[in-house]
């Protein structure tokens, strides 16, 4: 996903969720360019471990969220 269309997304994300949007979309440009283009597994653990406590928590909030305003979720 382009930068472009991640700050659209957090642009266009609800005020209720938007930080933790940023916060998601921060922690994939910062996995994406920690891999590369054809990491191996061992690459993608290290990647996913340094995105910290703070990526599942966004994520958290943004499920519940999800799942509390958007019909037909789950």
């Amino acid at each position: 996903m382009s930068q472009e269309a991640l700050d659209e997304l957090i642009h266009n994300s609800p005020k209720e969720i938007r930080a933790d949007v940023r916060t998601l979309a921060q922690g994939l440009t910062t996995f994406t360019e920690q891999v590369g283009d054809d990491p191996d597994v061992f690459e993608l653990e290290a990647a996913l471990e340094k995105l910290g406590p703070e990526q599942e928590a966004a994520e958290k909030r943004v499920d519940a969220w999800v799942d509390e305003n958007c019909k037909g979720r789950g």
